[in-house]
C-alpha cells in the first residue's frame, strides 16, 4: 500500500458478526440464536409481535443439531427478506417424528419493517459453518454454542 495515495482510504469493515448461546434446553438455544441474530440486525425490543409466521423444518438423513441451527436461521432470514419483517419473539419445539426424523416447528412473532421506528444495524447475509458449535455441556447440562454470521 502506498501511504501517499489520496484516492482511497483503507477502512475497517467487519465481514462477520457472531453470537454465543447458552440455554437450559435445546429449544431455548434455538430461540436464543434467533434473538441473537435479530439483535445484530436491529433492536428487537422495538419490534412488536403483531404477526405470526409458522416454520416447519425436518432434518434430512445425516443432519445434526448444528445443521438444523443453520437451516433455522436461514429460514428466518428468508422470511425477513421476502416479507420485509423483523422478528422479536420465537417459540420453538424440537421433536422426533414416528419415523425417527428430527423436526423443528416454530412460531415467530414480528412486524413489517417500519423505517421511522426501526433502526436497522447490520444486514445479516447468512449464518455460516465457520466456528459453528452447538452441544450439551456434560457438567451443567446446558446447551452451549456459537454462530458466526456473514454480514
Amino acid at each position: 500500500m502506498h501511504d501517499n495515495d489520496k484516492n482511497f482510504k483503507v477502512i475497517e469493515h467487519p465481514s462477520d458478526a457472531g453470537i454465543s448461546i447458552s440455554s437450559a434446553s435445546l429449544e431455548g438455544a434455538f430461540e436464543a440464536a434467533a434473538r441473537g441474530m435479530f439483535s445484530i440486525m436491529c433492536d428487537p425490543g422495538g419490534v412488536k409481535p403483531l404477526k405470526i409466521k409458522k416454520i416447519s423444518i425436518s432434518c434430512s438423513p445425516g443432519m445434526n443439531y448444528e445443521d438444523l441451527m443453520i437451516s433455522w436461521l436461514e429460514r428466518l432470514l428468508y422470511l425477513h427478506e421476502i416479507n420485509e419483517m423483523l422478528f422479536s419473539r420465537f417459540e420453538v419445539i424440537i421433536y422426533s417424528s414416528a419415523a425417527g426424523k428430527v423436526m423443528l416447528k416454530a412460531k415467530v412473532y414480528g412486524e413489517k419493517i417500519a423505517p421511522e421506528r426501526h433502526e436497522l444495524y447490520l444486514s445479516v447475509k447468512a449464518p455460516t459453518y465457520h466456528k459453528l458449535s452447538l452441544y450439551q455441556d456434560g457438567v451443567s447440562g446446558k446447551w452451549q454454542g456459537r454462530v458466526i454470521f456473514d454480514v
